[in-house]
């Protein structure tokens, strides 16, 4: 069974092309499922004529289904409108001709109903013009069927129960047709709202990777721009030391592959950690432990610090080369809002910014260096060396080392 729904879906996705408006996709996706309705249909009718001995009626019927089977060739080659112009004139046709041809005339007025019907669901609202001239087409033609002389096989006499058993299952064919009609649509519409759910959910995903989710909330919210106030909040700034003679002795495809190595590593610490990644800018990785945190953002800061320190030590370059960080971690009042219309992204700025990557510059090789404020919250559980003044704009403030987490002991 899920091997036959796996080839329906598939059938009905002929010719359909991931840039495709909705409307478009579901009138597409509706063609192919009702080929695959009338496929049966004629098939039916198919085995009728022969049961019959009709070769005129069975060769129509032959005829009629290869040009039915021909609206998926023609969908696959991107050729909507004449996907959609054989399969309404040939259907409309072959009713037209069982009416003048057999003893089903006075059921063919369903089967032209069924037929006028699949033509607003076959037409996306773009076709509405050519909608209106196919309508008009098979108004005429039904008009010239109602008049068309009855001329079933001459000399044929029928039975009783051969005549019961054509009426009862013309009655069943339009039964058929109708019901056939319906799936047709729901399937149509559930399978390309599926497409639209799915491909959906990837653009989420790719917004989540760049904008905070609570920043998404917002924004469906209210689409306007969004900045916000934060009091206290821990920034980390990272570099890898020397990276341009590292760089200098890699072919560009391993400066990618390398750095893409990294800071895949940082975004799950990140995300292990309840940081916040903000962006990466050539070497450096900026995060933020934002307000709220479980454990406290500074502590989360410095948990996620120690772990990029340890994680980098097992990484080395093509050439054999170790790779080292400096981290400058800050906490303090900061602004963050999403910037720009186009290529948007959420950014952080102030003067705990400012702090940390002062902090990152003036840090040794490999060490994590944190502000005097940071070393106040960390204290108590982590253990910390005094590492010397720093001054910017008359202003100077005390740094320390951060070197690893406070082993407590119990009794």
């Amino acid at each position: 069974m899920r091997g036959i729904l796996q080839l329906i879906r598939r059938l009905s996705s002929i010719g359909v092309t991931p840039e495709m408006p909705f409307g478009e996709e579901r009138s597409i996706r509706f063609t192919n499922i009702v080929v695959l309705v009338l496929f049966f249909i004629f098939i039916y009718y198919v085995t009728f004529g022969f049961l019959l001995r009709d070769i005129i009626f069975t060769a129509v019927s032959i005829a009629v289904l290869i040009a039915d089977l021909s609206v998926l060739f023609f969908n696959s080659r991107k050729m909507y409108r004449t996907a959609r112009f054989i399969l309404t004139f040939f259907a409309a046709g072959y009713v037209m001709f069982s009416s003048a041809y057999s003893v089903t005339r006075q059921y063919s007025t369903v089967y032209f109903l069924c037929c006028i019907v699949a033509v607003f669901l076959l037409y996306p609202p773009s076709a509405k013009k050519w909608l209106a001239v196919v309508l008009v087409v098979l108004t005429v033609g039904y008009i010239g069927m109602v008049f068309l002389p009855h001329r079933f096989v001459e000399g044929v006499a029928l039975s009783k129960s051969v005549t019961d058993y054509v009426k009862y299952s013309a009655i069943f064919g339009a039964l058929v047709c109708f019901i056939g009609l319906g799936w047709a649509y729901w399937y149509s519409i559930a399978t390309a709202e599926g497409e639209v759910q799915r491909e959906n959910r990837k653009v989420v995903a790719l917004i989540e990777n760049i904008l905070p989710v609570y920043i998404i909330e917002r924004l469906k919210e209210n689409p306007r721009a969004i900045s916000e106030r934060f009091d206290d909040v821990t920034l980390i700034f990272a570099d890898i030391v020397g990276f341009t003679p590292l760089s200098n002795k890699m072919a560009p495809a391993d400066v990618i592959i390398l750095l893409d190595r990294i800071f895949t590593v940082f975004d799950k610490l990140a995300e292990m950690h309840g940081v916040e990644k903000i962006k990466t800018v050539g070497d450096a990785y900026m995060a933020a432990s934002l307000p709220g945190h479980n454990i406290g953002h500074t502590v989360a800061a410095a948990e996620m610090a120690l772990d990029m320190t340890r994680a980098i030590s097992g990484i080395l370059t093509p050439h054999g080369d170790t790779v080292r960080l400096r981290i400058g971690i800050s906490t303090g009042p900061a602004n963050a809002g999403v910037i720009g219309k186009k290529k948007f992204s959420y950014d952080i700025w102030g003067a705990t910014v400012t702090k940390a990557k002062m902090l990152e510059v003036s840090c040794p090789d490999g060490g994590i260096c944190v502000s005097d404020l940071v070393y106040q919250k960390l204290s108590e559980k982590f253990v910390l060396e005094p590492f010397g003044d720093l001054g910017a704009q008359g202003e100077s403030f005390r740094t320390w080392l951060l070197k690893d987490r406070r082993v407590t002991s119990g009794i």
